[in-house]
């Protein structure tokens, strides 16, 4: 009885962390899922510092999706990306208030829809640095678990 419940627990297991692989693999390559989740994801180490305008971001095996910063809309914005990445991908996006889903890469002058606008860093196993510069007219209000 114990073997049989023990089997059971671990064939459970297995198809959990299959379905969380699947689903945090479909993340990279799905807007539907970078627009409508805040922040979901596994990593061995995450760790960085956000500063008015600036992010810095150390992360190993990052694997899934994090909100990085929140802008109000209306107005124009240039955001600066540098990516170091030695192992998997990574990338930075804009999703703007209608939910459209936009990569941001090295720099670029975005003009943010009226409404929030999210900055969000999408990876796949990844592990490296993501720099990120926000030159705004308005407050930068960065959020994410390094807060």
């Amino acid at each position: 009885m114990r073997k049989k419940l023990l089997w059971t627990v671990l064939v459970g297991l297995l198809v959990f962390v299959a379905i969380y692989k699947v689903q945090n693999a479909n993340a990279y390559e799905s807007s539907r899922v970078i627009r409508n989740t805040d922040s979901d994801y596994t990593s061995e180490g995450y760790d960085g510092y956000l500063n008015q305008n600036e992010a810095l971001l150390f992360f190993e095996a990052f694997d899934g999706l994090d909100t990085i910063a929140t802008l109000e809309g209306g107005k124009e914005v240039t955001v600066l990306v540098s990516k170091n990445l030695t192992e998997g991908q990574a990338k930075v996006v804009l999703v703007n208030a209608f939910g459209q889903v936009k990569e941001i890469n090295e720099t670029q002058t975005i003009y943010l829809e009226s409404g929030c606008n999210y900055i969000k860093i999408v990876s796949r196993d990844a592990t490296g640095t993501i720099g990120l510069v926000i030159e705004a007219s308005q407050d930068v209000q960065f959020h994410s678990v390094l807060e």
